[in-house]
């Protein structure tokens, strides 16, 4: 087992560097100039991420993806033959107040939904075994400066173990659904501390949350927006904007499986629904179709499929 695949496997994350502090200026800059070319004012907008085609084909972010420190990372933790999943999404000010959560989010739907320890199928097993292993990867454009302006993430150490505590399917669905909730309320979280540049590759069981930022920023707030739990990006110093690009990963087993959790959630909000385009956009970008010839090329020299 390489060092990465360890630190990977006993944390449920991995960090690494990826762009300098001038290279993630200039990424930020970019981003911030399409938004507002788009969206007119960045500072009074309420929306808060670019969805899957936005990201690949306005801002391009493949050119990250597909660099050797990321590229290799991935190969470490998932093996030779994994997929790039193209939820590509890049969050703008983007902050969960009470947002613990983890990505496996339709699995563990699924799991709650039709849960049956005997069926072959059990949401719950493929959850948990590596060859379903899903991740996703996040790349940080300013330093994560929790009490100040946050940046990045929070974490719950290693609780992308609470999964597989017994080996016996029923009784540890019941155990992670109690280890969860007493881990959010009251465990040892940590912010992770990644710079401007940084990249973090994180399991899709690991409880995580936007970090917060100081108390200034939320004195605007109002009461629906605290239940609705969103930090609208109004009044947000633009300078002090939070950036990452978002994107995810998974084994070959896997992607067959991610792509009808996506239809699940498409069917679940109503193929209409604003809250079902992030996903539908994910079924509607193919390979190679979606892809410009020098996209192909990128990915083929990187070694990277995408789903």
């Amino acid at each position: 087992m390489t060092t990465i695949n360890k630190e990977f496997d006993d944390e449920g994350y991995y960090h690494g560097t990826l762009l300098s502090t001038e290279q993630a200026n200039d990424w930020r800059k970019r981003i911030i100039e399409f938004y507002f070319r788009k969206y007119e004012n960045l500072e009074t907008s309420k929306r808060q991420a670019l969805n899957p085609v936005e990201s690949l084909h306005e801002l391009d972010i493949l050119k990250l993806i597909t660099q050797n420190s990321v590229v290799g990372a991935l190969d470490q933790i998932l093996g030779d033959d994994w997929l790039l999943i193209p939820d590509f999404n890049i969050h703008i000010n983007s902050l969960y107040l009470n947002g613990w959560h983890v990505d496996a989010g339709s699995e563990l739907m699924l799991m709650r939904e039709n849960f049956s320890p005997w069926r072959y199928d059990d949401p719950l097993k493929k959850i948990i075994d590596p060859s379903f292993r899903q991740i996703k990867c996040g790349i940080y454009l300013q330093d994560n400066e929790p009490g100040k302006t946050g940046g990045g993430i929070d974490y719950l150490r290693k609780s992308h173990h609470i999964y597989n505590l017994t080996g016996i399917r029923k009784l540890d669905y019941q155990l992670a659904r109690i280890i969860s909730f007493i881990y959010t309320k009251f465990g040892s979280h940590i912010a992770a501390p990644t710079k401007a540049g940084d990249f973090l590759i994180f399991d899709s069981l690991l409880k995580h949350k936007g970090s917060h930022p100081s108390a200034e920023f939320f004195e605007d707030i109002s009461d629906l927006e605290r239940d609705l739990s969103v930090l609208d990006c109004q009044n947000w110093p633009l300078n002090d904007t939070k950036i990452v690009i978002y994107f995810s990963a998974c084994t070959k087993e896997k992607g067959a499986e991610y792509l009808k959790n996506c239809h699940y959630r498409i069917n679940k909000y109503g193929k209409e629904n604003p809250k079902a385009q992030f996903w539908r956009e994910i079924t509607e970008i193919s390979y190679p179709k979606s892809y410009t010839r020098e996209q192909i090329l990128l990915l083929q020299n990187a070694g990277v499929v995408p789903l």
